[in-house]
């Protein structure tokens, strides 16, 4: 019993330790920061087209018409491309598109896994270029908070920008420039499929 005792004793602290941790080198406001810079924007888009749909006209009957256009397969390709890359594209917008498709489920299945594999893709890339000369001084030398924030972080880091909302492909790449364990960084990047779940039901149920 004293045992056991003495091992919660020990994890509690390990916990407690590892809080004051992130808190230190700036973790939570990393985060908090991100956040703020993109939850409003999607916010208001939400509430938007919530308000379109109820007072204005049938939103989802509007973006089913568009989107008849456009096929699938080069929408899928531009989001894999953009997930591979800088992320410049939020994956919200194409998850609301995949709403207006026949099969939306999935649609959505196909967008986390090439969201994932963008991701190993993105992590790919900072390996590789990072063993240029060059470019890793460059990097060193603009992006030195970065690349210390992601040492600092590591796997925590790979959690959060596969779940939140947060630059997913830039982060990849400095996981990768700084030579992070690949399986490891794989496997914590499954996450990115719990992220596409949890908002595709949201922004499915929305419409």
């Amino acid at each position: 019993m004293d045992v056991e005792k003495v091992k919660k004793k020990k994890k509690k602290k390990g916990f407690k330790q590892l809080h004051q941790y992130y808190s230190y080198t700036g973790f939570y406001k990393f985060v908090r920061e991100q956040l703020q810079k993109y939850i409003w924007p999607l916010l208001f888009i939400i509430v938007s087209l919530v308000v379109l749909n109820r007072f204005v006209f049938d939103v989802k009957a509007y973006f089913s018409f568009v989107t008849q256009d456009y096929a699938a397969e080069g929408i899928l390709l531009i989001f894999f491309i953009s997930e591979a890359t800088l992320g410049i594209i939020p994956p919200d917008i194409f998850i609301g598109w995949a709403e207006f498709q026949d099969k939306p489920y999935l649609i959505l299945t196909f967008l986390g896994v090439l969201s994932y594999l963008g991701g190993l893709v993105a992590y790919s890339i900072g390996f590789w270029i990072y063993k240029i000369p060059k470019v890793k001084s460059m990097l060193a030398e603009k992006y030195p908070v970065p690349l210390r924030n992601a040492r600092r972080w590591g796997g925590l880091l790979i959690i959060a920008a596969a779940l939140l909302p947060l630059p997913f492909s830039p982060i990849c790449i400095i996981i990768g420039a700084i030579g992070y364990r690949f399986r490891d960084f794989a496997l914590l990047t499954l996450f990115r499929f719990l992220r596409f779940a949890l908002y595709g039901l949201a922004i499915f149920s929305f419409f």
